[in-house]
């Protein structure tokens, strides 16, 4: 019995689905639980009778006890190939608000802020800044999925980040609780939480105001029980000028990762 359980957790993959541009790059972990679970899971069936590996799996993973899913959402890094200071570098950061939606139709909202800013340059061929923060690292069940939002800065208004950032992440998660609790849409509260937090951002501004480099969503992802890995994405944050007087050029590099665990949802 454990020789078909081990067989059944091998062929049952989780598949991590993203609709979003660029190439995708997909590596697949070991999914396999540890020596104790599998035992744990044979001694339950010598108790339960006949019922298959596989159907034991999917109803335990209904009932919130069996497999779910480690979901990561990871900023691995920032490129620039031209910058909005046309006198030197941007001090760049980031800000954004990720809701989870699980299959019982329950939401969770998870702001984050990537700051203090630091500085990126413009020189030939580009400048690359390694950041890997993570955003989200959460157990959820199969079948939930994740919508966000992002938006980029040039700081131009030094700030007391140490008062801002709490103050950022508090705006955005009460904000997005109350959209939440009012049934709004998913995109939605991740925009609205999202723009609480852009507004204490510019409470804490002079009249110099940061400049906004961009906004963008990240694209609804399933999160399912069949295909386990990560998903490597890019975006483009830019401007072009007819008048020649500021643009920029940014990419910035995240991806998302899902692994099968034993362990009790934590959202």
């Amino acid at each position: 019995m454990q020789h078909l359980i081990k067989s059944a957790l091998a062929a049952a993959t989780l598949t991590l689905a993203l609709a979003s541009c660029g190439a995708a790059t997909v590596k697949t972990p070991d999914a396999q639980p540890q020596a104790s679970e599998a035992q744990g899971q044979t001694a339950g069936a010598a108790e339960a009778g006949a019922a298959p590996a596989a159907g034991r799996l999917q109803a335990a993973a209904l009932a919130g006890d069996g497999p779910n899913i480690r979901v990561r959402v990871v900023i691995d890094r920032v490129v620039g190939f031209d910058t909005e200071d046309i006198t030197g570098a941007d001090e760049f950061y980031m800000g954004g608000d990720l809701v989870v939606s699980k299959p019982d139709g329950s939401k969770k909202n998870v702001p984050f802020l990537v700051a203090p800013p630091f500085d990126i340059n413009d020189p030939k061929g580009g400048e690359s800044h390694d950041i890997s923060w993570t955003v989200l690292d959460e157990v959820v069940p199969p079948e939930s999925d994740i919508v966000g939002q992002l938006v980029a800065y040039d700081e131009d208004a030094g700030k007391d980040w140490a008062t801002v950032g709490p103050k950022f992440m508090d705006a955005a998660k009460a904000t997005g609780d109350v959209l939440i609790q009012t049934g709004n849409a998913k995109a939605a509260i991740a925009a609205g939480a999202l723009n609480a937090g852009m507004k204490v951002l510019d409470a804490a501004m002079s009249a110099d105001k940061d400049d906004v480099l961009g906004l963008f969503g990240f694209e609804g992802t399933t999160f399912r029980y069949d295909s386990p890995g990560a998903i490597y994405r890019s975006k483009r944050i830019y401007k072009t000028s007819t008048w020649g007087w500021s643009t920029w050029n940014y990419y910035v590099y995240y991806h998302m990762e899902a692994e099968r665990t034993y362990s009790a949802p934590t959202l």
